[in-house]
């Protein structure tokens, strides 16, 4: 969307959903995005229920990443 579009959208009507997940080490075998990657899965299960219900946006995967317990680990961003 442009931000004219974003501008015009009506507010009462309309909601954003923000996919998060962190970057960190999830042990020898899944990767580092594994986070992101349930993030985005599960919204996607939840836009297929309420489609035709509310007027969802869906906005781009935000990583979080705050992982302290993990700086020991290759693959972890902060």
């Amino acid at each position: 969307m442009t931000w004219t579009e974003v501008r015009d959208l009506d507010e009462s009507k309309a909601a954003l959903m923000l996919p998060l997940g962190s970057l960190e080490q999830h042990g020898p075998h899944p990767s580092v995005g594994t986070d992101l990657f349930y993030s985005e899965c599960f919204l996607e299960l939840e836009l297929e229920r309420l489609l035709n219900k509310v007027e969802i946006y869906r906005l781009p995967t935000l990583p979080i990443s705050k992982s302290n317990e993990h700086t020991g680990f290759s693959g972890t961003f902060f």
